[in-house]
């Protein structure tokens, strides 16, 4: 069954919003549902992943995916939403729960980028020390290939 034109049904927003403040909140790009993955790969600026898991893979680390929502939710990119063409062909409602998406991503974002960098800083000094202390013992157990395979992984 196919949608008339102007009569598309207008899109969950709040629960759009609400998914992606979950991933913030939590830190965790696994609590990305797919209704909201959905959304989002259809904004301009996001590269093709075969399904959710991918893209949950490729932006593990939060800090890439609020940037690369904030470079896709601008403000104009709302507002073009609701440009006359866009509302003759989807209709008003479904053009402004789209707008109310975009602008409700932002302010997600917006809220929780900060907080959101300091914690992944905070990871990549863990991870670093952790290496670090491999390569200490790897180092001591003066193992050539042991060295070797550790040198191939990082």
């Amino acid at each position: 069954m196919t949608q008339e034109a102007g009569n598309w049904k207008p899109l969950n927003s709040k629960a759009i919003i609400s998914n992606i403040e979950f991933v913030f909140k939590n830190k965790d790009i696994t609590k990305l549902n797919k209704p909201t993955y959905n959304f989002v790969m259809n904004l301009g600026g996001f590269i093709a992943h075969y399904d959710l898991y991918g893209f949950q893979s490729h932006y593990e680390d939060l800090r890439q995916f609020a940037e690369d929502l904030l470079s896709s939710c601008s403000e104009n990119d709302a507002n073009y939403q609701l440009d006359d063409s866009f509302i003759k062909w989807y209709g008003k409602a479904y053009c402004q729960s789209e707008a109310d998406a975009i602008n409700g991503i932002r302010e997600v974002v917006l809220k929780y980028q900060n907080d959101v960098s300091s914690t992944c800083k905070s990871q990549d000094e863990d991870k670093l020390d952790n290496i670090i202390k491999l390569a200490e013992e790897v180092k001591r157990r003066n193992d050539p290939e042991l060295t070797r395979n550790f040198l191939a992984k990082i």
